[in-house]
Order: structure tokens, then sequence, then C-alpha cells
């Protein structure tokens, strides 16, 4: 017979018949002697094993018309325990695997979290105290969708740990991250060019005081995400504003002027560093790699750096026709 399958529960059970199996092997199964310790292991698994477990059913299927194929006997034992450890293997990685399902269906509760998308003094400061009080919160991207299983675990097991000390990035910590900007991005990045920073805004801000002095441009391409723009003129340097303009793709730089406010004015703040959204934020605009190549010419020729906010790169959407292009 093959297994059932519990709606309610969401995992494939045992029939009842398989049911019946499981309880016999429990209270008759009993290592052989001399069987090897692997089986006598797993013959002592399946009596530990709680009732109702999700066993995955074509392992527990095998293992249970296997025994009844079998002669009584010290052999009998040892298949009968190599079985069943291939069954309790089994379901430790359904186990394992129920743990890393993603579920975006459920919604979750944030009260008592310090949520600041739905916080009231921020509400009441931004929308005041009379906006609607059943208004969805999407003024800021704050989704309100569970973290990877497998991130949550990560956390846990970190966590459990009582000391939270000072701690180094680990070589191994740059790894994973190289693998996936070599697979998603055909870019190969060497280990040592990359630097831990806490957030994209620190790293913006640490930018303007490491490749800029007071009194020098920083342009921008507005519209764009406000906290970029704040951390210009508190260092003492003048926000120089691009205005992107409508064109055939989406928003699009005015490359004439835009060369122009590189070139600089006679008089006025010579630009030394341009911020760049890939993909731009607001909007999702997916660059195009000649936009990229010709952005980067211009910053070359005229001696400003470009730093380059891509932490979106991974959203883009094929509707734009053009995969993320990282600058």
């Amino acid at each position: 017979s093959s297994p059932a399958f519990d709606a309610r529960a969401g995992r494939r059970v045992c029939t009842r018949q398989q049911q019946g199996r499981v309880r016999a092997l429990r209270g008759a199964g009993r290592p052989a002697p001399g069987a090897p310790p692997a089986v006598r292991e797993g013959v002592r698994a399946l009596g530990g094993m709680p009732q109702g477990a999700p066993w995955p059913g074509a392992l527990l299927r095998r293992a249970a018309e296997g025994l009844q194929r079998v002669p009584r006997g010290a052999a009998a034992a040892a298949v009968a325990g190599g079985l069943v450890a291939l069954s309790w293997l089994g379901w430790r990685r359904a186990r394992r695997r129920a743990r890393t399902a993603f579920n975006l269906e459920t919604p979750v509760d944030r009260e008592g979290t310090a949520c600041v998308k739905e916080h009231p003094l921020i509400l009441d400061a931004r929308y005041g105290r009379d906006r609607p009080r059943n208004a969805v919160p999407m003024w800021v991207a704050d989704m309100d969708l569970p973290c990877p299983p497998a991130l949550v675990e990560a956390v846990r097991r970190r966590a459990a740990h009582p000391i939270y000390g000072y701690t180094m990035q680990d070589a191994a910590v740059w790894e994973p991250l190289r693998w996936w900007l070599r697979a998603r991005h055909a870019w190969d990045v060497a280990p040592d060019s990359l630097v831990f920073s806490p957030s994209v805004v620190t790293s913006a801000a640490n930018c303007v005081r490491a490749f800029t002095a007071r009194g020098d441009g920083v342009l921008c391409f507005t519209p764009l995400y406000g906290p970029l723009q704040h951390v210009v003129e508190p260092e003492g340097r003048v926000l120089v504003s691009h205005r992107l303009r409508d064109g055939a793709c989406g928003a699009a730089p005015d490359w004439g002027h835009l060369e122009a406010q590189l070139r600089g004015a006679p008089g006025g703040p010579r630009v030394r560093l341009v911020f760049w959204c890939s993909p731009h934020n607001p909007g999702g605009r997916v660059w195009r790699r000649e936009e990229v190549d010709r952005l980067l010419d211009l910053c070359q020729a005229h001696g400003a750096v470009l730093v380059s906010d891509e932490i979106h790169a991974d959203l883009t959407h094929p509707c734009w026709g053009a995969p993320h292009r990282p600058a």
C-alpha cells in the first residue's frame, strides 16, 4: 500500500497497515548477536522513534516489505536493522527538509518587535495623526516575509553560545559571496577586495570621507534613495543633483548635462564622487551595459570616483530585457 497524505499536517504519513508493521518492529526489533554496530543502532533507533513521526513512505515500505520476505534469525535481524537504519536516515532527511521549507503564505505578527514601518511615532511624524489607521505601510523597503529557515537556524546556533564578544570575519566567510557573484553575475572578485561594512549607508558615508575633501561635489542621480543624499552635506561636501529624464527604456541620464556637471563650472564645486544605484532606487531601472560603460568612461575622464549601490542586484525583473551588470 502507498503512503497516505495528511493534508492538515502537510506531510506524508504511514497507512494503518504500515503503522502496524512499525509497531511490530518496535516491539520485536532486537539486534542479533554479532550484528554490525550500524545495524544495532538502526534497530534501537526504531524502538525510540516517536509515534506519528513523519516517516518517508518509500523507505518505510521497503523496510516493512523486506522484513516479510526474510526468515527469522540473525540474518533476518541484520537485514531488518539495515533497512530500519536506512528508513531512520530518510526520516532525518525529511525532518531537515521540513525545517528548511519556505512558508510565504502565513502572515507573521510583528507586534512587540519595534518594527519601524508600523511604529506609531514614525507614522505620525510622516503622515500625521489623522492618517487612516488601516493603511498598509509600503513607505519603506521592509517586507513582511520571514527570513530563510537556514539563516534563522544559523543565528539560533550562534546565539546559543553565551558569549557575544568581538569577532573577526574569517576568510571562509567570503567564499559563499565570491561564489554567488561569480555564478550569478560572472564577476570574479579577489578575496582581498572585500571589506566588511555594517550597512550600505555606512559604506557610502565612509566613501565620502575617504575620497573627497570639504567643499568637493558629490553627484547623485535623482530621484534617489534619501539616506544616500543625507550623508553628503553633513560632511561638508556639496550635493550636486542630476535629475534623470524619461528615456526610451525608462529613466536615463542626460549625458550632455552630466558631462558638463562632471567638468564643473568656473568657481563651482568639483565633482569628485558619484553615487550610482544599480538597479536604481526608486524605480528599479536596470542599467544597460552600454550605459554603465559610458558612465565609467566619464568618471575616469574627469577624475571622479564611482560608488555603486547594488544591494538590489538580485531582484531584477526579466521584463527589462537586460541583466544586471556590476559597475
